[in-house]
């Protein structure tokens, strides 16, 4: 069935985006694009968890306090934020596409270099570097995504997309218990290297262009129509075809838009839940591995059971994305708060049994907090901005999760009892579930109707 009108000035006949976006179904074209991206996130995913389950290793290699490796972790997230602002901006110039592929390529290159690190100070340097790249793919394959979700799916197709990550630190736990001791720390890395840059050759064909970017670059309108037939088979674009979409059109982006009309306390309170959340989420996850190893664990025992925490965490991310979509943000909360109860308990002995089902409960509810973070964004943000609304909320986001590491490395030096350890956690969840709960309340009229505030705007010739 077409979509389409006849736009009287022009004699052309006009095709509604908004309305194909809304009534697709769900069938070889969304789970391609989901499946493609998620491997994009798997991959950033077995980056993080990798060398979480590397730094052990190079503590005893390199003969230092496995503490001192905060810094490591913390300046790779610090590259993240960099990368996060950089190409946020990039991707809503040249396109989500182009950009993820720029990322690959590049966070790829720079972790396989990292084999050939000879001590902390050069591998900081290509962790901050490998940390730019990955958030040139990550926001704008969240992105990609948002933009082609119908408004009742927003939530969940981002969630689905993102279990990539958590899948990937499970792989990456999987792959150092039983690697690590045959090849040694650097198969982590060269698999780390290898497979994004193979990735971003395949998905040159394998994904599309965001169709609300392209609706806004009339040049790339016979791309636009292509797309367009495969969301919607059956669909008739004529070649004459003009193309519209229902939201408000910014010709150039300033930070004052972040805080214009309901943003001006939407943006605040997501941005702090995400440096919260963030702080609790990359404390837990790169120190999990060596937490656990620390209470007697052997290193392949504490890989399996980190990786316990990632499984979690994919669960917890399917479930709080159909919780957004059903019961609204302010549901959200529940997440980290449960999280944080957790975190008062996991350090105590206890059979191993239960601190495996801890350790997955865990990942399911601290972690599924996470997801909701990477949700939240882009529905707030109208598409002429929203790449750059999403990278900048990373960006800030990242204050946490440097700082997250870093406190891990400190506290650890202090060799305090392992339960004190957890309850370093416990205080930023207990402050992210507090900032989701107002974001839902501020932001329930907001972000169903967001996307439509604005009449529906058709790019003009240039």
């Amino acid at each position: 069935m077409a979509v389409a009108s006849r736009d009287n000035t022009a004699g052309s006949p006009v095709i509604d985006v908004t309305d194909i976006i809304e009534t697709q179904r769900v069938g070889t074209f969304v789970w391609g694009l989901l499946i493609w991206t998620g491997l994009c996130m798997l991959l950033d995913g077995f980056d993080f968890g990798g060398i979480a389950y590397v730094v052990p290793h190079l503590a005893q290699e390199w003969h230092i306090p496995v503490g001192e490796f905060g810094s490591v972790l913390g300046v790779g997230v610090f590259g993240i934020m960099v990368g996060s602002i950089i190409f946020g901006y990039l991707g809503d110039k040249i396109g989500r596409k182009r950009t993820m592929l720029l990322g690959c390529w590049w966070f790829g290159a720079f972790i396989f270099a990292s084999v050939w690190a000879p001590n902390v100070q050069v591998l900081m340097a290509l962790r901050f570097l490998a940390g730019m790249g990955l958030y040139a793919a990550v926001p704008n394959a969240i992105v990609l995504i948002n933009e082609f979700a119908p408004s009742r799916h927003k939530a969940t197709w981002v969630v689905l997309m993102f279990t990539g990550f958590t899948l990937g630190v499970v792989v990456a736990g999987l792959v150092a218990a039983s690697l690590i001791p045959i090849a040694g720390w650097p198969v982590m890395f060269v698999l780390g290297g290898v497979l994004p840059i193979f990735l971003a050759v395949i998905l040159v064909f394998a994904i599309p262009e965001s169709v609300r970017f392209l609706t806004q670059h009339e040049e790339r309108w016979g791309e636009l129509a292509g797309i367009l037939s495969k969301m919607k088979p059956g669909l008739t674009i004529p070649a004459n075809a003009r193309f519209t979409i229902h939201e408000r059109k910014q010709d150039r982006f300033t930070y004052k838009l972040l805080f214009a009309g309901p943003l001006v306390l939407i943006t605040p309170l997501l941005w702090l839940f995400y440096i919260a959340n963030s702080m609790a989420t990359f404390f837990i996850s790169g120190w999990m591995p060596t937490l656990i190893q620390s209470a007697g664990f052997t290193p392949t025992q504490a890989a399996l059971t980190a990786a316990l925490n990632s499984v979690g965490a994919t669960v917890g991310g399917l479930c709080v994305g159909v919780i957004m979509d059903r019961l609204g943000l302010k549901a959200v909360a529940l997440f980290p708060l449960l999280g944080a109860l957790i975190s008062f308990v996991i350090g105590y002995p206890m059979p191993t049994w239960s601190l495996e089902a801890l350790v997955f409960a865990q990942g399911f509810f601290v972690v599924g907090a996470q997801f909701a973070c990477t949700a939240l964004g882009p529905m707030f943000y109208p598409t002429s901005y929203r790449a750059d609304g999403e990278g900048t909320a990373l960006a800030v986001a990242k204050i946490g999760s440097i700082a997250g590491p870093v406190i891990g490395g400190v506290v650890i030096g202090m060799h305090l009892p392992l339960y004190q350890l957890f309850y370093v956690a416990a205080v930023p969840l207990l402050f992210s579930a507090v900032t989701s709960f107002f974001l839902g309340k501020v932001a329930q009229k907001s972000v169903p109707t967001y996307e439509a505030s604005g009449p529906a705007h058709t790019v003009p010739s240039e």
